[in-house]
């Protein structure tokens, strides 16, 4: 990571991103960045740095990376549940022209890319 008084790279920047609210597990004996070391039985903890990220392994998880995917979702929800049930066959509105074109670009987005039938798949 870049120094202060040095100018970040595009790589100084996505590093720094992806340690920020990475919570996991740190390993037994493991010496954190300000010299202290994890307790035995390891130690459930936000990381301070990527060689904290790397201790953690597989139990790291991005909570900013979540928080984003799973307000994001909730707002995709509620947007398609407010057009669907205001929805009218008679004359359908802009907002619902537009998720109808979302639908269909995801329809033919599987279909070109997937030949099978299975019922599981759009």
């Amino acid at each position: 990571m870049a120094a202060a008084g040095e100018e970040k790279t595009v790589s100084d920047y996505i590093v720094h991103h992806l340690t920020n609210l990475t919570y996991g597990k740190l390993p037994e004996g493991f010496e954190r960045h300000d010299g202290d070391t994890v307790a035995a039985g390891g130690e459930w903890t936000f990381a301070h740095g990527a060689d904290e990220i790397a201790a953690m392994g597989f139990n790291a998880v991005h909570v900013d990376s979540l928080g984003w995917s799973i307000g994001l979702g909730l707002v995709f929800c509620m947007l398609f549940r407010w057009a669907a049930v205001r929805a009218s066959a008679d004359a359908p509105s802009g907002l619902l022209n537009f998720i109808e074109m979302i639908v269909e670009f995801i329809d033919n987005q599987v279909k070109d890319t997937f030949h099978g039938k299975n019922k599981l798949i759009a």
